[in-house]
């Protein structure tokens, strides 16, 4: 793993580095399920608008805090990563609501 990559992972965000005549930065956090990262959110802005540590100062808890309720979302909506599966049908009885029907389940009774 590279030197960059580690110190990435140490600082829990990604900024865009400075590169001449590029007039956007961005600043990066991942959304994750245990170790593993399944999404990063990333926000753009004119480097005009505000030096790197204005949008680390203004912007990264908020993009932290919602990259955590993304992952726990991700985590009620089902194991397999894509919306469904055994756990998320489970979670979901407990409450007694049955599992929710995609829309082209429903398109399809309606016929």
């Amino acid at each position: 793993m590279t030197v960059l990559v580690r110190g990435i992972r140490r600082a829990g965000n990604a900024a865009t580095p400075l590169i001449a005549n590029d007039p956007i930065a961005g600043l990066a956090v991942p959304v994750r399920r245990g170790s593993r990262v399944f999404a990063c959110l990333t926000m753009r802005y004119p480097r005009k608008a505000m030096i790197e540590a204005e949008a680390v100062k203004h912007y990264l808890l908020p993009l932290q805090q919602t990259a955590r309720a993304i992952a726990a979302a991700a985590d009620y909506c089902g194991a397999d990563g894509f919306g469904g599966g055994k756990k998320a049908d489970d979670r979901l009885m407990q409450n007694n609501r049955p599992p929710p029907r995609s829309s082209a389940a429903s398109r399809v009774r309606r016929k």
